[in-house]
C-alpha cells in the first residue's frame, strides 16, 4: 500500500514544472529573491544590497558555501558564543543595576508601575 502511495507521488511529481517543485520545496515562496550576478576575475560574487539588507549581512561576516549537486547554497554564519564573549562590552552594567532594571520591568509588566 504505500509504495502505492510513493508511486503516485512520483507520477504527480514528474508532472510539475521545475518552478512547481521549487515551490513545494520552499515555504516561503513568497519571500524568495532570485538574483544574477557576475562571477569576478578572481572567484569573488558581490551580492545585491537587498540580499544583504533582508540577512542582514555587513562587511566582514562570514558565509557558508555548501555544494549541492551543480548548485551552490549559502548561509550566513551567526558568531559562535566565543567571538561574542571575546568582544568588548558595548555597555557596562553592575549587578545592582540589572536587578533594579527587573524589578523595574517586573513591575511594569504586572501593571504595577
Amino acid at each position: 500500500m504505500r509504495k502505492q502511495g510513493t508511486a503516485r507521488a512520483h507520477s504527480l511529481i514528474r508532472g510539475l514544472s521545475f518552478l512547481q517543485l521549487m515551490a513545494l520545496k520552499s515555504d516561503k515562496v513568497a519571500q524568495a529573491m532570485t538574483y544574477v550576478v557576475e562571477l569576478g576575475p578572481h572567484g569573488e560574487v558581490r551580492l545585491p544590497d537587498e540580499v544583504c539588507g533582508r540577512l542582514g549581512l555587513r562587511p566582514g561576516d562570514r558565509l557558508l558555501f555548501r555544494v549541492e549537486g551543480d548548485a551552490v547554497v549559502m548561509r550566513p554564519l551567526r558568531p559562535r558564543l566565543e567571538e561574542l564573549l571575546a568582544k568588548e562590552p558595548k555597555v557596562v552594567v553592575s549587578l545592582e543595576e540589572f536587578h533594579e532594571f527587573r524589578r523595574q520591568l517586573s513591575r511594569a509588566l504586572e501593571g504595577r508601575a
